[in-house]
């Protein structure tokens, strides 16, 4: 008998913990918004809940609610329409990663008053079509890290308040064109880390708004020329690690106030010299990793507010004296890993506000003053794992550099940091470097056998050389099959 009973205790016990629960912690928040911590256990999606439970402050109701944050222990596939019946006046609802698995055209009926959406790092992979009609105040949509694949194209046609939305870190392969339609409030747009394999002249169509548009991480291939004609107002355009090949200048047509473009890890290897016309208002550009082999010439002129340009193994092999002739406002010039043998003299001459500049992993040899000119801004310079067996002294006398990194250089092998105060330990540890560069016909080592130092170099242009050589036939052979495919109309 005594077995029977623990064995219904236990059954009861059970059923009662299988049971939907739906309750309120309410408290103050930080913003002095009278909120709701939730705690709902709804595995199973039941949206037949009546009530909400939990005590309220003292002198305040269901009424003074606009706050609901999801408690981490919650679990519910679902949202149930209790919480916008119950919370007349709610405006914001948080609830990250709750496990919930679809959105209804029920869940937010009764949310009127309802401006922010936050549903991140939960399970959902189907949202109806009209589940945020009864919310034509909703101004922020956050759905990042979902399991979305598709999204009906009428789902925000009674959301024209809305100013940020964000899909990022979902599965989606395709957006239908007329998705965005009539947000013309939209300000912020995040549909990086989906799927995307192309994008319609349509998608971003009417977005006259819109300051950032992220589409790093997906699929893209190519671009439609006015793919983004109507974003005027655009700031920043995000198109990193996507599979793009050639950069077209008619995508930034019109863009009046655009201030960063970033298109780092595409496979771009032709980049067309008015890439950039009319772009003014540019301060940052980053176009790492990238087989671009060669710049034209003034393809970087029209940037005259430019302050940021990295260009991190680009496989680039060559500058021209003129590349960087008009960006005096440039802050930072990153030319890492790139196959730069020599500085044009000059070419460093007129960036009078650069302050950071890394040629570290070029084969670069000699550091000459005619490289640069005067830079009482440049304060720190990486050169690690060049080639650099010769520096001119001038170099140093014409800078205020405070960190010159020079790890595993022929001529010097460290890293020298902060040594404002004390430019003599500095010329002491460059002192071979120095010599060298006076004395053209010493070893790097300082071994003054001109047959010792004959044999070194030459080895070391076999090299270089035959460095030069692959990397042109690796651009020939891409740009064959590229004409290969283009030709077949794959």
């Amino acid at each position: 008998m005594k077995i029977f009973v623990i064995i219904l205790i236990l059954l009861v016990n059970k059923v009662v913990l299988q049971q939907p629960t739906i309750s309120c912690l309410y408290f103050i928040d930080s913003l002095s918004q009278y909120s709701c911590d939730l705690t709902l256990n709804n595995p199973n999606g039941i949206n037949n809940f009546t009530q909400i439970t939990g005590t309220h402050l003292p002198g305040r109701t269901n009424q003074d609610v606009v706050v609901i944050q999801g408690n981490p222990a919650s679990r519910s596939s679902i949202i149930p329409s209790i919480i916008c019946v119950a919370f007349g006046n709610l405006r914001e609802i948080e609830m990250q990663g709750s496990h919930i698995q679809r959105i209804t055209n029920e869940n937010f009926n009764a949310c009127s008053n309802l401006e922010i959406l936050d549903l991140r790092f939960n399970n959902i992979a189907d949202i109806e079509e009209d589940s945020f009609i009864g919310c034509p105040n909703l101004q922020e949509v956050n759905l990042q890290s979902n399991r979305l694949t598709f999204l009906h194209e009428n789902l925000f046609q009674f959301n024209q308040n809305l100013e940020t939305l964000n899909f990022a870190v979902n599965f989606l392969v395709f957006l239908p064109p007329k998705l965005l339609s009539g947000l013309s409030s939209l300000k912020n747009l995040f549909i990086n880390s989906n799927q995307l394999s192309q994008i319609t002249e349509d998608n971003f169509s009417g977005l006259l708004s819109l300051q950032i548009l992220n589409l790093d991480r997906n699929l893209l291939l190519y671009i439609p020329d006015r793919a983004f004609a109507d974003l005027t107002n655009l700031r920043q355009l995000l198109l990193s690690e996507n599979s793009i090949k050639y950069l077209n200048p008619r995508w930034f047509e019109g863009m009046r106030s655009i201030n960063q473009i970033h298109l780092n890890r595409n496979q771009i290897s032709d980049l067309p010299e008015n890439s950039f016309s009319n772009l003014t208002t540019l301060r940052i550009v980053v176009l790492n990793r990238n087989p671009i082999y060669k710049l034209p010439a003034r393809i970087f002129h029209p940037l005259i507010n430019l302050e940021v340009l990295s260009l991190e193994f680009c496989e680039i092999y060559g500058l021209n004296q003129d590349q960087f002739a008009t960006l005096n406002q440039l802050i930072a010039l990153d030319l890492t890993g790139n196959y730069i043998y020599e500085l044009p003299v000059g070419i460093f001459s007129n960036l009078t506000s650069l302050t950071f500049l890394s040629l570290a992993v070029n084969p670069v040899s000699i550091i000459s003053s005619s490289s640069f000119g005067v830079h009482p801004e440049l304060i720190t310079v990486i050169l690690n794992f060049c080639a650099i067996t010769a520096i001119d002294e001038k170099f140093i006398d014409n800078t205020n550099i405070t960190t010159l990194a020079m790890n595993g250089n022929k001529c010097a092998d460290g890293s020298f940091i902060d040594w404002s105060d004390s430019k003599e330990l500095l010329r002491k540890e460059l002192s071979v470097c120095f010599d060298n560069y006076d004395n053209p016909n010493t070893c790097p080592d300082g071994n003054t056998s001109e047959r010792i130092c004959e044999l070194e170099a030459q080895v070391t242009n076999l090299q270089n050389d035959n460095e030069v050589l692959k990397k042109e036939l690796s651009g020939l052979i891409y740009r064959v099959e590229a004409l290969e495919k283009a030709v077949l109309g794959v």
